[in-house]
């Protein structure tokens, strides 16, 4: 082999003398950067050129040679390059010899520090079909992958089978294949010992067949990724006499991500089809991303039994990576994908999507070519449609009102649903994020929030069985928990109830109005004095989305001054239940006040949760809903608002829940 290397360089070091028209191109700088002639660093040493040079060993940095004959002229400061093996481009700091041995201490070189000017462009098929596979190339595969005339088939391949947390859990492709031999355009540009521009571009169709089947005996979530084969080839191109060795790595990894809730399956799948072109560039110190695509997908059967809240996400990502002299360079993924969506309760007895998508991912570690050579990493922009989905609508949709100490309730029935900025809506918040799943068991939620006019029978009955304190500026709390804590600030001129003669009134006309100037003590204290509670903040947002996923807590999930008060379009809190309720039955979910909930405030994760109760400690008290002064953005389900729990604001008041406990 090492043969036939030297012939092979000895012939294209001719050539390149021959077309050079007597120009020697191996030695000097030269000052004609225009041209597309390769001019060669005089430091340069091709070591397949060098007649009396064998590679021994490679240790690190260290590179050992046997020769024959005279002594190799190398010295400190020589760039050695080679494609022996994966081809190495090393700069030396430091030779002895010893009879007939040479050991050369080396470190990372650069093309730029090898060639002064040149151009390399190529072009690749990655054929990985059976006619190809073992002419060239290494192809390794793992069981059940095997290769057809036209493609990869993936029927029966096992993607996870074991426990997780004490379930058995399988996930495999019952059938599926692959064809895909994409082009890889690869080259670059050096001018005056720097790289000038650099591009790695993959493109093709991708023809995608995928159909998955999923167990679980009881509760998981899981993700995994195997690689279902790999196929390497090396190639290199000349600028000059000098090879530029690149060894080719296209891979195709098939993963999961699934959660479920209880016992559950699931079969489901889809074709795709796709053109796809994908990369990036650099030119003049900048890098541009290279994003092209197009997919037509079409479903296949899906059987779920609708008896468990199941997401499956399950694809097979092709994955082009190459490495230049041993180095990792560039990588391009592609990822095509399904996505499964199902879930039971609420308004709907179950429900389920199933989506298509596609999404890449880019890295390019290129700084072996020249020096000021950034790494890049990016995600390219995500495609994503629904391509099938099915429900079953519920019997349940907020219940008959009933009554319970004055105040009405409505029963908000149990199920399971998408907590967060689901629309994943540009005004959302950081803090909406993870979008998680959350299983609640049903609750009485009261239809309005908390009036005036019940706070006050509340006060009054409070007063006088020794709960609370009161003078004309404040009300106090004098047992339990909150002794000490005030409960509502009656000297702020917005606080619609007054205390005189030991006994708590309402101003004229303000009955109906929500209570504010409410602490979240005296809001809490309220709803234990009746045996309720404050809602979570998981239930809050369930009952504000009415089993709908609304995105406002309004009739229809959309928002104006016809549904909602809000954005001072009527400049002050409205009588509860002056707009139309929401599916749940529910008022003012959105505007009037905000409303405290039971939670701290703190992050959300991405796992699963059933009868969330919010952090365990915190600074601030979760409030919700917005407010008549806050525009549209703040009324949204999905937005978090807090509070310290002392504050008595003109536009918080609250609503209660009764569940049968407190927490």
């Amino acid at each position: 082999m090492l043969k036939v290397l030297r012939l092979l360089f000895s012939f294209l070091a001719v050539f390149i003398l021959t077309i050079s028209c007597g120009k020697d191109s191996s030695t000097g700088h030269g000052d004609d950067d225009t041209s597309n002639e390769s001019v060669i660093s005089e430091k340069t040493k091709v070591i397949e050129q060098e007649e009396n040079l064998t590679l021994d060993t490679v240790k690190e940095n260290t590179l050992t040679y046997s020769y024959t004959g005279s002594k190799p002229d190398i010295s400190t400061g020589d760039i050695l390059v080679s494609v022996e093996g994966d081809g190495y481009l090393r700069k030396v700091t430091d030779v002895s010899t010893k009879g007939d041995k040479i050991t050369v201490e080396t470190e990372q070189a650069a093309l730029t520090d090898a060639v002064v000017q040149g151009d390399a462009d190529t072009t690749i098929t990655l054929d990985f079909t059976a006619q190809k596979i073992g002419t060239e190339g290494v192809f390794k595969a793992v069981e059940g992958v095997s290769l057809s005339k036209n493609g990869i088939d993936l029927s029966g391949v096992e993607l996870y089978s074991g426990k997780i947390y004490g379930s058995d859990v399988s996930v495999t492709i019952t059938d599926g294949s692959i064809v895909f031999e994409p082009d890889l355009d690869i080259g670059f540009k050096i001018r005056k010992s720097k790289v000038e521009e650099f591009h790695a571009i993959a493109w093709g169709s991708l023809q995608f067949n995928f159909d998955i089947a999923a167990f679980a005996s009881g509760g998981f979530e899981k993700s995994d990724e195997i690689t279902l084969f790999s196929y390497t080839h090396a190639i290199f191109q000349m600028v000059g006499f000098v090879p530029v060795m690149e060894v080719i790595t296209f891979e195709f990894k098939a993963g999961f991500e699934a959660e479920s809730n209880t016992v559950g399956s699931l079969e489901t799948g889809f074709d795709q089809t796709t053109q796809v072109r994908a990369g990036a560039e650099y030119k003049e110190g900048k890098w541009e991303n290279v994003w092209e695509k197009s997919a037509e997908l079409t479903k296949h059967d899906t059987t779920w039994p609708q008896k468990a809240d199941f997401r499956f996400k399950g694809y097979v990502r092709p994955v082009v990576s190459v490495k230049l002299y041993a180095v990792a360079g560039p990588y391009i993924d592609v990822v095509p994908y399904l996505d499964f969506d199902g879930s039971t309760g609420g308004e709907y007895a179950w429900q389920w999507e199933l989506s298509g998508g596609i999404e890449s991912n880019l890295g390019f570690n290129v700084s072996v070519l020249g020096y000021g050579i950034a790494d890049y990493s990016t995600n390219l922009v995500a495609w994503e449609t629904v391509i099938a989905s099915d429900y079953q609508e519920s019997n349940g949709g907020g219940g008959e009102p009933h009554e319970y100490k004055n105040i009405t309730f409505v029963t908000i029935p149990g199920g399971t649903f998408k907590m967060g900025n689901i629309e994943n809506d540009p005004d959302g918040y950081s803090d909406e994020k993870p979008v998680h799943s959350v299983t609640l068991s049903g609750f009485d939620m009261s239809t309005t929030e908390v009036t005036n006019a019940q706070y006050a029978v509340y006060l009054n009955e409070a007063l006088a069985s020794g709960d609370i304190t009161a003078t004309i500026s404040s009300v106090t709390g004098k047992t339990g928990d909150y002794s000490g804590r005030e409960y509502l600030d009656l000297d702020d001129s917005a606080c619609e109830i007054s205390y005189s003669n030991s006994r708590f009134s309402i101003d004229y006309g303000k009955e109906d109005r929500p209570v504010i100037e409410v602490t979240w003590y005296g809001s809490k204290a309220f709803a234990l004095y009746y045996g309720l509670d404050l809602p979570t903040e998981s239930e809050w947002e369930y009952a504000c989305r009415g089993g709908k996923q609304h995105k406002y807590g309004t009739d229809d999930g959309t928002i104006n001054s016809s549904k909602a008060n809000y954005n001072r379009n009527v400049d002050n809190t409205t009588d509860v239940g002056s707009y139309p309720a929401n599916p749940y039955g529910l008022y003012d979910m959105s505007g009037n006040v905000w409303e405290w909930c039971h939670d701290w405030y703190g992050s959300y994760s991405s796992a699963s949760a059933t009868n969330p109760t919010g952090a365990h400690t915190g600074s601030y008290r979760v409030d919700r809903g917005g407010s008549w002064c806050d525009s549209a953005r703040y009324c949204r389900s999905a937005f978090r608002s807090y509070n310290n729990p002392c504050g008595r604001v003109s536009v918080i008041g609250f609503r209660v829940v009764s569940r049968g406990v407190s927490y």
